[in-house]
Order: C-alpha cells, then structure tokens, then sequence
C-alpha cells in the first residue's frame, strides 16, 4: 500500500483485491507495511509531479501531499502550488547555506516562534481571565439566589401561618 494512499478520500482497503502469496524475499520495506493492506500504485498520481525536485524527499513524495490536499479540498490548487514553491525554495535555500546563514535563520527562527509563543500566552492569559470572572460572576449570583430562596422560604412560612391563623378564626 502507498503510505499516502490510506488518507485519500475515495479509498478503501476493500476496492482492490489481495496481493497474490507469492514466496519471496524478505525486505526492510516489507516489514513496515501489513501485506494486506499493500495497494498497487495509483496512475493519478503519474501526471501530479513537483516542479523543484528535492533530494532528501522522494520526487512524488510532495506530487502526493499535493493531490491529497486538493482531493480534500483544503487548498485550491493555486494555494497548494505556492505552498509546494515555497517549501522547495525553503529547502533548497537551507541545503545551500554557509554556518553563518544556519545562525542567522535561527534567531530568525526564534523570532517566529517567540512571536507564536506570545500570542498563545496573550491567547490563554485572556481565556484565564475569562475563567476567573466568570467564576466570580457566578460566585455572586449564587449568593444572590441563596438570599432569594431564604426570603422565599420566609415568605412561604409566614404565609402558612397567616393561613393557620385565618382559618383558626373561621374555626
């Protein structure tokens, strides 16, 4: 089975049929991936190749991603063009760089993630005290009702009594 295979949409482990049981050597790859559930590759992925090939990844590794983001509708396909563009001008750029550009992309590196770090705690300091309040707000008006349901229990009694009291003097 392609490893991508099992995020598409319209597939299925039951639309293709068992791989026949043949003898055959044992492979590393073989181990990964169950024997039943190996599919034979797909034709739609053929026409869907990447336009900067990178070497570490495997040439229809991103061809892949990019028909399974399409397929799912996330992206359109211009969104999903850029996105690929930019990830291989990205990658190409960091296997061409000196020492000293690795260290300058880390303080840039540690800008974005401060910047992503600030807003999660912005985030959940206002989602804190929001918590509080709210907790305080409640506190209150559960005070309120507990003195509502005191003079309610007060009205209750003094109106039994005054109800006795008529009835005594009808009596």
């Amino acid at each position: 089975m392609d490893r991508y295979e099992m995020y598409h949409r319209s597939s299925s482990p039951h639309e293709y049929p068992p791989p026949p049981q043949q003898p055959r050597t044992a492979r590393q790859s073989d181990k990964l991936i169950p024997t039943a559930r190996r599919i034979p590759p797909q034709p739609q992925y053929a026409d869907t190749q990447p336009q900067h090939n990178s070497s570490t990844q495997h040439p229809s590794d991103l061809a892949r991603l990019t028909h399974l983001l399409k397929a799912e509708h996330l992206l359109t396909d211009l969104d999903v063009d850029a996105l690929a563009d930019k990830y291989a001008h990205a990658t190409d750029k960091w296997k061409a760089c000196s020492r000293e550009e690795w260290a300058a992309g880390a303080d840039d590196l540690t800008v974005l993630y401060t910047r992503i770090f600030d807003f999660a705690k912005k985030h959940m300091t206002s989602k804190l005290h929001l918590f509080t309040t709210c907790d305080a707000r409640l506190a209150v008006q559960h005070g309120l009702l507990a003195d509502r349901d005191a003079l309610l229990d007060g009205a209750k009694e003094q109106l039994v009594e005054e109800s006795e009291r008529v009835l005594d003097m009808d009596n």
